[in-house]
């Protein structure tokens, strides 16, 4: 009778397409995603650089552009090896690779990468919004203007306010989106990507998903 394995693995699709390679997984030590309620979701993968079998002088292998460079977006995907398909965690952003050299054995290098809500948590810029206006004309306003995009199931549209809004400045985007989220009695905002139309989706709803 055949056996199933129910063995946990992840696939990583880079820029929405390319996945690492059989000799990428290999090298794989660990990868961690931590999801947060009211800020960025962070990626961790700490791996060794390059084959501890390889010949000297071997290039590493995650280097490159096409790798797990900073600026490339990493779709982060796990099931089960016998199970269901693999769902999407959630679509990071490379901000950073450190490479460490232990005395023995070969060099490894750690990866960060964050959600969309780490760009709307850097961006303080101030700015005002002239009533009459909704605060959910608002968030999509917001959205947009970080490349995010907002469907009939994520945006909850909110009353029409006879004044404007103003976001005081050193607020970040994330922040005052908060701030209008608890103003209409919603959930925390959040974003999720969505693989069907290969974006990231901002929630501002009174139930927000996956909170």
């Amino acid at each position: 009778m055949a056996t199933t394995n129910l063995a946990p693995y992840f696939r990583i699709l880079i820029n929405g397409s390319t996945e690492l390679t059989a000799g990428h997984y290999g090298l794989i030590q660990s990868l961690t995603v931590e999801a947060s309620a009211d800020g960025a979701d962070e990626l961790v993968i700490r791996a060794l650089a390059k084959d501890p079998g390889g010949k000297p002088g071997s290039s590493w292998k995650f280097l490159g552009e096409n790798v797990l460079a900073p600026g490339n977006l990493v779709t982060v995907e796990a099931g089960y090896l016998d199970g269901d398909p693999p769902v999407v965690l959630q679509r990071f952003r490379i901000h950073a690779e450190a490479a460490t050299y232990p005395s023995s054995g070969a060099p490894e290098v750690e990866i960060r990468g964050y959600s969309p809500e780490a760009a709307l948590g850097a961006y303080t810029r101030p700015r005002a919004w002239k009533g009459p206006i909704a605060d959910s004309v608002i968030v999509q306003e917001i959205a947009e203007a970080h490349g995010l995009t907002v469907t009939g199931d994520s945006l909850e549209p909110t009353a029409e306010r006879v004044t404007g809004r103003v976001k005081a400045k050193g607020t970040s985007d994330l922040v005052f989106l908060a701030q209008l989220a608890v103003a209409n009695g919603y959930g925390s905002p959040i974003v999720r990507y969505d693989p069907e139309t290969d974006g990231d989706v901002l929630y501002f709803r009174a139930q927000v998903v996956d909170e």
